[in-house]
C-alpha cells in the first residue's frame, strides 16, 4: 500500500468523522465506502484524551485503530487530531480549573454537543502539561507507523480563555515586559500607574478598552505558545509526519 503523504500536487480533500463516542462502529464501514464513493480522499479522526486514557498510563487505542485500519482497506488516509482540552474525569483538578477574571475558579461541565468540556482547563498549569505530554507521546508512538497516516493535527481550534489563575497571570507580566521593557512604558500605554508588574492583572472592567485589547494581543500569543509547545512533542515523537493546527478569531477579554 502507497504511504500516505502530501506533496504539491495534491490538494487534500476529506471530512471530519470521527469524535467518540459517535458514530458508532456498525456504521463506520458503510459510511467510508460511501466518503470514498463521494470522491473524497481522507477522514478526520479526533484522538480523545479522555476516551484513551480512563485510568492514569493506561492507554487504550484498540478503537482508533479499528478506525484506522478500516480506513486504509477503504483507500481514505487519515488525519489525526491530538486533543489536550478533553480533560478525563480524573485529570479534573481544582488546580487545573480557569480562574475567572473576577477571581473565582470555573467549574468543569460537560459539553452538550461533544466529549470535550464547557469549562475547559487551563493549558498554562505545568502539572497538566506534565499530564498531557505523555499522552502525545503513546499517541503518536501507535499511529506513527500507519501507511495512511496524513498529518497529525494539534490541538483543534487553539485558543486561550481569559485566565487570571497565578501562572497565566505571571505568564502575562512576562509578555509585557517583553513587549514593553519597562513597568513605565506598559503604565504609559494603560494610562494607569503601576507599582509593580504582579500589579498589572488581567483585565475586568467595563469599558477599559486599551487594556482588553492588550490583552487580547496577548491570548492570540499564549495560545501559539500553547501550541508551539505541544507541536514540538509530536515532532520530537514523529519528525517524519507533518503536523499541522488552525485557530479561530479571539474575542475581547469579558
Amino acid at each position: 500500500m502507497r504511504r500516505a503523504r502530501l506533496d504539491p500536487d495534491r490538494v487534500p480533500l476529506g471530512i471530519q468523522y470521527n469524535r467518540a463516542p459517535s458514530p458508532p462502529e456498525d456504521e463506520w464501514a458503510r459510511d467510508l465506502s460511501h466518503i470514498r464513493q463521494l470522491g473524497l480522499d481522507h477522514i478526520y479522526i479526533w484522538v480523545m484524551w479522555c476516551d484513551v486514557e480512563r485510568e492514569p498510563g493506561q492507554y487504550s487505542f484498540d478503537a482508533i485503530e479499528r478506525l484506522v485500519d478500516l480506513a486504509a482497506l477503504h483507500g481514505l488516509d487519515v488525519v489525526l487530531n491530538l486533543e489536550p482540552w478533553a480533560l478525563p474525569s480524573w485529570a479534573e483538578r481544582d488546580a487545573f480549573r480557569v480562574v475567572r477574571l473576577d477571581g473565582t475558579p470555573r467549574p468543569f461541565e460537560s459539553s452538550v454537543i461533544h466529549s470535550l468540556h464547557a469549562g475547559r482547563p487551563c493549558l498554562d498549569k505545568p502539572g497538566l502539561r506534565s499530564l498531557l505530554e505523555p499522552f502525545f507521546r503513546a499517541a503518536v508512538s501507535r499511529f506513527k507507523g500507519k501507511p495512511n497516516l496524513l498529518v497529525w493535527k494539534v490541538w483543534n481550534e487553539p485558543d486561550v480563555d481569559n485566565c487570571a489563575c497565578a501562572e497565566s497571570s505571571a505568564k502575562y507580566q512576562a509578555w509585557l515586559k517583553r513587549k514593553f521593557g519597562t513597568l513605565a512604558a506598559v503604565s504609559d500605554h494603560l494610562k494607569r500607574h503601576y507599582r509593580t508588574w504582579e500589579d498589572i492583572r488581567p483585565p475586568l472592567l467595563i469599558g477599559d478598552t486599551p487594556a482588553k485589547l492588550l490583552y487580547t494581543e496577548f491570548r492570540a500569543w499564549s495560545a501559539t505558545e500553547t501550541a508551539s509547545w505541544a507541536i514540538e512533542i509530536v515532532r520530537d515523537a514523529d519528525p517524519d509526519h507533518l503536523i499541522l493546527s488552525d485557530t479561530r478569531s479571539t474575542g475581547t477579554a469579558r
